[in-house]
């Protein structure tokens, strides 16, 4: 009831900030249900124009939703958010977001979808269930199976194909474009900033998700994205190529440097740097690939391009 979720955004507006968690995570899942109620409405347009305080409402909800999805908060926190996406369901799968919503809006979308990203990560079974619940539900990509359960793997297949086919205005934001667009400024050019680390085999501290596996994840972005690519449609990623070239060797000479030192050798490595090139690695591979960048490589790039890339790939083979 449209009327309902007016009154009950009113009546939280006026809440007096109550330090208590339960309370917060309860008026998000409200918060949620309410946008959604007026999200599916047929002038919904009216409730979300470009002055409206209905926006920053939206945004702000799916900011919250997305920073308890990750791994160093409670698990009722994590439950919550993934409550709360369920809730904003039927406005995602009912509304055409592609040039119908505001850029603005769209990024609340982003925020959300990546929210679910995280959550089908989670260490805990019942947060990646509950997350899975919520990509098995979301409008799903014709390269998909259609009217059946998926699993956790094809959720997460599932949540990034309808990024890229509704949200294309805002796509940089999404985390698996964003985490290979920005390789070159995750990696140091320092080959030895890692030497003296303590090498071990799980990360240390609060917060940390053992379950997750970024690398494995980065080549699931990369399938998915060169998949819709090839079978669907265009991202128009904008790429400075130059920097990327420049970059990617930089990186190159800094290793090449150490290539027959100590420093050289399997210990040298830790799973942050390995990941970092296979970032760098997968987005090497992927610009030169059909529909992916708004202005395609030459062909010059294009060579240069994979002879990086092999000479990272010798690297990683070595370690």
């Amino acid at each position: 009831n449209p009327e309902s979720a007016l009154d009950i955004l009113e009546a939280l507006k006026s809440c007096p900030e109550i330090p208590s968690l339960s309370i917060s995570l309860a008026k998000m899942q409200l918060t949620a249900s309410c946008l959604n109620a007026l999200l599916i409405q047929d002038d919904w347009a009216w409730f979300f124009g470009d002055t409206s305080e209905y926006v920053s409402v939206f945004v702000e909800c799916s900011e919250n939703i997305y920073n308890m999805a990750h791994p160093n908060q409670l698990e009722d926190s994590r439950l919550t958010a993934c409550s709360s996406l369920v809730a904003m369901l039927p406005s995602f799968n009912i509304r055409k977001l592609r040039g119908k919503m505001t850029p603005i809006l769209q990024y609340g979308v982003i925020n959300c979808l990546n929210a679910a990203i995280l959550l089908l990560q989670d260490e805990d079974v019942d947060v990646r269930n509950a997350a899975t619940l919520f990509a098995s539900q979301l409008k799903r990509s014709s390269l998909l199976p259609q009217n059946c359960d998926i699993s956790s793997s094809l959720g997460l297949e599932a949540v990034i194909l309808f990024a890229l086919d509704e949200l294309t205005e805002v796509i940089e934001m999404f985390v698996p474009v964003s985490s290979i667009l920005n390789a070159p400024s995750t990696i140091s050019s320092n080959a030895t900033s890692s030497v003296g680390k303590k090498q071990q085999l799980f990360k240390r501290g609060d917060g940390i998700n053992v379950y997750e596996e970024p690398v494995f994840m980065l080549y699931t972005y990369d399938h998915v994205i060169r998949l819709y690519c090839e079978k669907v449609g265009q991202l128009n990623l904008i790429v400075d190529y130059k920097s990327v070239l420049a970059k990617a060797d930089e990186v190159i000479s800094s290793y090449e440097e150490h290539k027959n030192q100590a420093l050289y050798k399997p210990s040298y490595f830790d799973l942050t740097e390995y990941e970092k090139l296979t970032r760098l690695s997968v987005l090497l591979k992927l610009l030169p690939q059909e529909n992916v960048c708004k202005q395609p490589p030459s062909e010059e790039i294009q060579q240069q391009l994979n002879i990086l890339q092999q000479k990272i790939s010798a690297f990683m083979h070595d370690y």
